[in-house]
């Protein structure tokens, strides 16, 4: 997980966002995870961000190191994707006429313009998992509306794929297979040409996560289903665990459970998500299902006073960091670490992400940003008007 950050004054102007990238590489009875514990290197390089100021510029500031505009004049729409290996970050920045999607490439702070359209088009996009292309798909507004799913590299440019109906990427699973969406279904295509290999209704799924090696999708399955006891129909909204061709469906936890929040560990080994509590409905818990035993457990079994929602997987790593409530209300990030039996609580605040394998991003009463270890080690605060939106 990596964050993404804007400027609190964006965010007063409905103005979004900016990314923050660590260039170190940034339904049964449930019983406690024991790994054993894994050797850790903490991060030597610098923070960097690239964030859009109250000018209205798009600022790359490494720590201590360098501060440089890369563009002026600049509003950014929707969320920045980065590549696998950080060292590009792929986003849209609009004005009132325009909309262009831009990749930065970090290490020079150059950009390309990699395709303009009317303002208003919506955007969808994926690195190839080797961080060499980038697929994009484009649905344009207004009197041009249409549009295409195209791939960007370096050398060739943006180029059209060949899909005929499809204009959105959901994700780019392996290096010869994409995911792209008409709006009603998905289809499993060529990489190289869009040749549809499976289609399948996607009408009823939502959230949709695709496992990292691109083998497996998790999603919730909204439908109605007949109560012959009231004779009526009840909302269900499932998880649902399956190939990524849509086969070999399996549900992982009903509609009581109310699943939200599906997160995958970095290995694709497991999901994580956070379910309503049966015993006290309005608490929430945070599952782990394990795709090798196909079984499901509680990250913190035994807790009974607090409330714990929106699971982080450490990027490359096997903890988990969350966001949890007491009865007051007050806000707390914490994080279960591998192979401890306990919970290890960072700070007071809300926690905002991941931005290595050891660090977490907290926002602290006061609107302090706390970069803290998981160790809860507190390693710098930064003040300012800073909001962070979590990312991928």
């Amino acid at each position: 997980m990596s964050t993404f950050l804007i400027d609190q004054a964006t965010v007063r102007t409905a103005l979004p966002v900016l990314v923050c990238i660590a260039l170190a590489g940034c339904s049964g009875s449930e019983t406690t995870r024991t790994e054993p514990m894994r050797e850790r290197t903490p991060p030597v390089r610098p923070l960097a961000t690239l964030y859009l100021s109250e000018a209205n510029q798009i600022v790359q500031e490494a720590v201590g190191v360098r501060r440089s505009v890369v563009l002026r004049d600049a509003s950014l729409s929707g969320r920045a994707v980065r590549s696998p290996a950080d060292d590009r970050v792929a986003f849209v920045v609009e004005s009132e006429t325009e909309a262009r999607l831009i990749v930065l490439d970090t290490g020079e702070a150059s950009h390309t313009v990699v395709h303009s359209a009317a303002a208003g088009t919506g955007y969808t996009m994926a690195w190839s998992p080797d961080g060499r292309q980038l697929a994009l798909g484009f649905l344009a507004v207004g009197p041009d509306r249409g549009g295409d799913v195209l791939v960007y590299d370096r050398l060739s440019g943006a180029k059209p794929l060949g899909c005929t109906v499809s204009t959105r990427v959901v994700a780019w699973p392996t290096k010869t297979r994409l995911v792209v969406s008409d709006g009603e279904s998905m289809h499993l295509v060529s990489a190289e040409d869009c040749t549809t290999i499976h289609s399948i209704d996607a009408r009823k799924m939502h959230d949709v996560t695709v496992s990292p090696d691109g083998s497996k999708m998790a999603y919730i399955f909204r439908d109605l289903v007949y109560n012959r006891q009231r004779r009526a129909y009840d909302p269900d909204s499932s998880l649902f665990l399956s190939d990524i061709d849509g086969t070999n469906v399996e549900t992982i936890v009903g509609y009581r459970y109310r699943p939200r929040n599906m997160t995958w560990s970095s290995d694709g080994s497991a999901l994580a998500f956070d379910v309503d509590s049966q015993e006290e409905p309005r608490r929430r818990l945070i599952s782990v299902y394990d795709l090798g035993t196909s079984q499901s457990v509680y990250l913190n079994p035994g807790s009974t006073e607090y409330s714990e929602t929106r699971p982080l997987w450490a990027p490359g790593g096997a903890d988990v960091a969350f966001q949890r409530a007491g009865p007051a209300g007050n806000p707390e990030a914490c994080v279960r670490r591998t192979g401890e039996n306990f919970v290890r609580v960072l700070g007071s605040g809300v926690l905002e992400g991941w931005v290595s394998e050891t660090l977490v991003l907290v926002r602290a009463p006061g609107d302090s940003l706390v970069l803290v270890t998981a160790e809860a080690e507190e390693v710098a605060r930064m003040r300012g008007p800073a909001a962070l939106i979590a990312g991928r």
